[in-house]
């Protein structure tokens, strides 16, 4: 045999042999992926807006088609109902309630390809935002008349803080983040209304100036502001005044109008959460559900005592009918009755605040002797979470929620009207309470935290 024939016959040889590893390795991938699971890709979720309300999506994207799956395959922990679904290469789970401040939740999801039926666990974990508030801080009694007072952001459990406005007579503020507005008064108790960005990156633009304005309201994400104007230099003008919305982003100032499309002049309003929409209740006591920005038609509620606020993370209303609370679902119009809430005889409900989920509902109680205290009601069970102070000059004088209902934020008279910071008669301090455990988790100066508002 030639050297040539052989030199053949060593390369046949040798791409048999590189074929032959090439097709068993190529035949091993494909088993290999058969049986390989479906791997995760990355991750979408805004902590901010799930604190905010129930609803938020997880969206897990993975690289390969996953099969339908049910809640029993899906664990978060701590623990959150989730309604788990799957669309294409992408496993998406609403949570039912709204999730806590400053926790880290770890998902754990048992998925299986659609294509190949192979099984695989996929975890995730993310950490929600600090609870941050905004808190009023009014100047010194004894201080010069035109000395400032302060609009403060904290976190709770935290020393950090930011002034984000300082100015002289500040009646009222409301923050639709990225931009805040504040209402002043002058000598004469004419209120001015001006809106700027929070960070105080650009001037203020006044929308208001010698009027009455009361009522000032943010959607919060939504991002709009919300205020009942009466112009002081109106000579027609009645004893109630015109709600109007500002659209920072859009730069618009919108007059609402009521059931009968004439100016709304409401006893009282609010943003339905995480929407656009408002509900209204008229001086004769009737409620209305109106979304000014997208026209659609004005919905009546019927006629109520007195609005509760809203369930946290739902557009649920909670209204009073002369001691009988109602909670008005206004995705779909239906109306039921609140369960009987079961207080001592002796205690009267000034107050009621749902929870959400099932969490029961917190309620501010007084007694016939005057002591007032706050209480959770939920399934019958009656759990005192705060005590009024003893002495009768630093007892309650009001309650709001977090908007995750975690925390309740409990507003105080002040002790000492002759050197507290907050003569006015707002409230001086305000302590911020864990729901779940009645603990005191933080306590700041001043009043009229953003969350009521």
């Amino acid at each position: 045999m030639s050297s040539e024939s052989k030199r053949q016959d060593r390369f046949r040889l040798t791409a048999a042999v590189t074929i032959g590893a090439l097709l068993f390795a190529a035949v091993g991938l494909t088993v290999a992926n058969t049986r390989q699971g479906p791997r995760l890709l990355d991750a979408q979720i805004n902590p901010g807006a799930a604190v905010e309300g129930a609803g938020e999506r997880l969206v897990l994207r993975v690289d390969q088609t996953v099969a339908e799956l049910t809640a029993d395959q899906v664990t978060v922990t701590p623990r959150v109902p989730v309604a788990p679904t799957s669309d294409g290469a992408a496993l998406i789970l609403r949570f039912a309630d709204s999730l806590s401040y400053a926790t880290t939740y770890e998902i754990v999801a048992k998925v299986q390809s659609a294509t190949t039926g192979a099984s695989a666990t996929l975890t995730y974990s993310f950490r929600t935002p600090d609870g941050a508030f905004y808190v009023l801080q009014r100047a010194a009694s004894n201080a010069d008349a035109d000395a400032p007072d302060q609009i403060v952001h904290h976190f709770i459990g935290s020393t950090e803080q930011r002034v984000a406005r300082r100015q002289p007579h500040i009646e009222q503020y409301a923050v639709a983040d990225p931009v805040i507005g504040v209402v002043t008064s002058d000598a004469a108790g004419a209120s001015t209304f001006t809106v700027g960005p929070v960070d105080g990156s650009e001037p203020t633009q006044t929308l208001a100036d010698n009027s009455d304005i009361s009522q000032l309201k943010s959607s919060g994400p939504s991002g709009l502001l919300g205020f009942v104007l009466t112009p002081l230099n109106d000579p027609d003008r009645g004893d109630g005044g015109q709600l109007h919305l500002y659209d920072p982003v859009a730069g618009k100032l919108i007059k609402v109008s009521g059931f009968d499309g004439k100016p709304l002049e409401p006893l009282d309003w609010a943003f339905v959460p995480g929407t656009t929409s408002i509900v209204a209740q008229t001086t004769d006591n009737s409620f209305y559900l109106i979304d000014p920005l997208n026209g659609r038609p004005t919905q009546p509620l019927g006629g109520h005592s007195r609005m509760y606020g809203f369930v946290p993370g739902s557009t649920t209303l909670i209204v009073d009918d002369n001691g009988d609370y109602k909670a008005i679902e206004l995705a779909t119009g239906k109306t039921s009755t609140v369960p009987a809430l079961d207080l001592p005889e002796a205690a009267g409900l000034q107050q009621l605040l749902p929870l959400g989920g099932a969490r029961g509902y917190v309620g501010w109680v007084a007694t016939q002797a005057g002591a007032a205290s706050v209480v959770v009601i939920n399934d019958g069970n009656v759990r005192q979470i705060y005590a009024e102070d003893p002495n009768p000059s630093g007892g309650i004088q009001s309650i709001c929620l977090s908007p995750n209902g975690q925390y309740l934020a409990v507003a105080k008279l002040p002790r000492d009207a002759a050197t507290n910071p907050d003569s006015s008669g707002f409230a001086n301090r305000t302590e911020f309470i864990d729901t779940a455990t009645g603990r005191t988790e933080h306590d700041v100066a001043g009043s009229q935290v953003n969350w009521c508002n």
